[in-house]
């Protein structure tokens, strides 16, 4: 099932906004098997997006959502599954952006984590780059693949697999449809809990990145923001916050 969805998230880059568009191209989610409207999400078992740090939202005429995080002292962004995670789930989360810039690592990323182990991909102006995140908590490298995302939407999923699987728990990136890393984790984080986030997660990282849509598949569960019949001015709405 396609889930078409429209997501944007945009830094501010001085005072110049750059122009987006294009086709979706297909990818994983053509084998999601259920949609959840955000609606549905506040209502149903699985959780809703929640939006964490202090940073204000912008809607944009055309309906995406601008979060100008362009301090040094806060972090902006939404995660969900909190607590929903553990190392025999198989989650991936998938998204169509851009990246701009990423200033200190964090400044740009989407995240998988459950009780012992935290992934992210990071997302540069040339690359795409797999961390882990260890017990002391620095980040590990995995993997990197060249990608030109300052110019051009490319499609991203991060997977983690499960640890029931025939080959374990591992960690797998496509883009644009093609598998290009396949790692198995270390798994010796200490972070307590499990979710799945995105956006500029720590304070001293600035980022400039832009979001056409994203969604996650939990199990063949799937959330996607916004929802296919959606729209981002819900759902800013309903944290009541600007």
């Amino acid at each position: 099932m396609r889930v078409p969805t429209r997501m944007a998230f945009i830094f501010l880059l001085g005072s110049i906004l750059p122009s987006w568009g294009g086709s979706q191209a297909a990818d994983l989610r053509t084998e999601l098997s259920a949609v959840y409207e955000m609606s549905v999400l506040l209502e149903e078992d699985l959780p809703p997006w929640e939006k964490i740090g202090g940073g204000a939202t912008i809607l944009l005429p055309d309906g995406s959502l601008l979060i100008n995080d362009n301090r040094g002292d806060d972090k902006i962004g939404y995660q969900t599954l909190l607590g929903r995670i553990s190392d025999q789930n198989r989650v991936i989360i998938s998204a169509r952006l851009k990246a701009l810039s990423n200033f200190d690592g964090r400044g740009a990323v989407m995240e998988i984590s459950r009780p012992g182990l935290q992934v992210g991909l990071r997302f540069y102006p040339d690359r795409v780059t797999l961390v882990e995140r260890t017990a002391s908590g620095d980040w590990r490298w995995l993997a990197s693949s060249t990608v030109d995302l300052f110019n051009d939407f490319h499609e991203v999923s991060l997977e983690k697999d499960s640890s029931a699987g025939d080959q374990g728990e591992r960690i797998r990136v496509w883009l644009d449809g093609v598998l290009v890393a396949d790692v198995k984790p270390i798994a010796d984080s200490t972070v307590p809990v499990g979710r799945v986030v995105i956006g500029a997660l720590s304070r001293p990282s600035l980022g400039a990145s832009i979001w056409d849509w994203m969604s996650y598949d939990l199990d063949g569960l799937v959330g996607a923001l916004p929802a296919e019949e959606g729209s981002f001015g819900a759902f800013k709405a309903s944290f009541g916050n600007p």
